[in-house]
């Protein structure tokens, strides 16, 4: 059924219900990082990078193609301040399959030409392109049911069937994998997952299937839509050298052990871009009111750099003993690379949530703008980096266009925004500073040799590496959670309280 929920509800009971979606789409994540962690260990140990790298390629495309047929409707649904009607959903179910079946036609057609523009990318490249192909359509049956759930913040629905999605694919994925399936483990366990979810969404928000057509809202949605999925597209275009550059003229072998980087490096992203699914109809619910538009951002932003931090932290200390114990030496050479997408992971974060306030106030324009220079900006530095200093060129590109982006993207906030989200952000400067200061004392010789002389020395002499990173990130844990605990906003200690106090 479409959202019954009322246009405007009152500011308190919105915030409760975004909180609450939060701590939901936290616990899923929590799970579902686990699921697919151990999943990526073992495929990581039993697959080569390149493995990794030919699928990183073919998911490029068609994940580039998705974005083009879904035409920003999804998020235009999800924008509108009232409520969608029947006639609307199924008018945006209408214009997605005749988008996404011009497109799906094309990319069959223009498939067999792909080797030419990736000479090493081997055999299999067009069969697992055109097999992924059918996952445009698998996607655009789930976007109105997403839609409605998202609209009206019932998150509570999506993290079963988000948990159950990465169950599959993992599972799947690893069956494959050790039977000798080599990279189609890959394909077939994303296409098993996606069917599993598109099934479970529909089953928790259904609507009647049907292709109907209303001028008014197709043309409402394409209007608001569209400049937005540009700006998304744009804006994703900076993250392409490596898919296209890189795999074109280094080879796969490259491409994998960048985007295994990049997915390690950027892990607190995955959370992050499903908080800020909860943060658009937030935004979007509260747009009347800029004021609490920006109190709410100054809070995202703090939790956002908080998460995002820690993570930047406890890689650049301990990420080369952790990489070596978890995936063994074989992903070493990724780890310079993985420590620098953990810092362009950070800046991304802010970006995330200040677009999704902008999108909520209705400033789509401004997202598109600034994403066009960014794009072009990074583009620009990454391309001469990888010529020059090969692969480690893609990170040091992204860096210089997530700091040059901001200043230009707050600036479509209004007066003060800077201000604001820089007085956030400074909130993670403490617990950062004093988790590394932990970890570099840790990881001197003195200490380690106190460490193992005082605990097991002949045990843990045999595995000194894996035993340093664990223990190093085991501290670095703990202080970061207490400099956070001590001096943190005290409305973060009160949501925990009040979270906990619900068990």
């Amino acid at each position: 059924m479409p959202d019954a929920t009322p246009p405007r509800d009152a500011p308190r009971e919105i915030h409760r219900r975004a909180r609450r979606s939060l701590w939901l789409v936290l616990s899923r994540q929590v799970l579902v990082t686990l699921v697919t962690f151990a999943s990526g260990i073992v495929l990581a140990r039993t697959l080569a990078p390149a493995d990794f790298g030919l699928f990183a390629i073919c998911y490029f495309i068609v994940t580039f193609l998705a974005m083009v047929s879904d035409l920003g409707l999804h998020a235009a649904l999800v924008q509108r301040e009232e409520a969608p009607t029947e006639r609307d959903i199924q008018t945006m179910f209408t214009i997605q399959q005749v988008a996404t079946t011009v497109v799906f036609a094309l990319l069959w057609l223009t498939a067999a030409g792909l080797p030419a523009i990736y000479p090493k990318a081997g055999p299999d490249l067009v069969h697992l392109v055109r097999l992924l192909s059918f996952e445009l359509y698998i996607i655009s049956w789930s976007r109105p049911s997403e839609a409605l759930i998202e609209r009206s913040l019932r998150y509570a629905r999506l993290v079963p069937i988000d948990v159950i999605g990465s169950a599959v694919y993992g599972t799947v994925a690893v069956t494959m994998a050790l039977t000798g399936y080599g990279v189609w483990s890959f394909a077939v366990a994303f296409l098993s997952a996606t069917i599993t979810r598109v099934a479970l969404v529909y089953r928790a928000a259904p609507w009647k299937i049907r292709f109907a057509f209303e001028p008014s809202t197709a043309v409402a949605l394409l209007s608001r839509g569209v400049p937005l999925q540009i700006g998304r597209v744009v804006a994703q275009a900076q993250y392409w050298v490596t898919p296209t550059l890189v795999a074109g003229l280094i080879g796969p072998a490259a491409v994998g052990l960048l985007q295994w980087a990049a997915g390690n490096g950027r892990k607190p992203l995955d959370i992050i871009e499903y908080f800020a699914r909860v943060s658009l109809p937030h935004f979007s619910r509260l747009q009347h009111d800029e004021a609490e538009v920006a109190r709410i951002l100054s809070r995202y932003v703090s939790v956002f750099v908080l998460i995002c931090g820690f993570w930047l932290t406890v890689l650049a200390v301990a990420g080369r003993d952790l990489v070596l114990f978890v995936y063994t030496e074989r992903w070493l050479a990724a780890v310079p690379a993985m420590v620098l997408f953990a810092v362009v992971g950070l800046l991304v974060a802010v970006r995330v949530v200040v677009s999704a306030a902008l999108t909520g106030l209705g400033r789509t324009m401004v997202i598109a703008r600034v994403g066009v220079a960014t794009t072009i900006a990074t583009i620009v530095v990454s391309i001469p980096l990888v010529l020059w200093v090969g692969p480690i060129g893609v990170p040091l590109g992204q860096l210089a266009g997530a700091a040059g982006v901001l200043p230009f993207l707050l600036a479509g906030l209004g007066t003060g925004s800077l201000a604001l989200v820089v007085k956030s952000a400074a909130t993670a400067v403490l617990p950062m500073a004093g988790a590394i200061a932990a970890g570099v004392v840790t990881q001197m010789p003195a200490a380690q040799s106190l460490i193992l002389s005082t605990l097991a020395p002949t045990l843990l002499s045999a595995l000194l590496p894996a035993f340093r990173g664990l223990f190093t990130a085991g501290v670095m844990t703990l202080v970061y959670a207490a400099v956070v605990w001590l001096t943190g906003p005290r409305w973060l200690r009160d949501s925990v309280r009040e979270e906990l106090a619900r068990f």
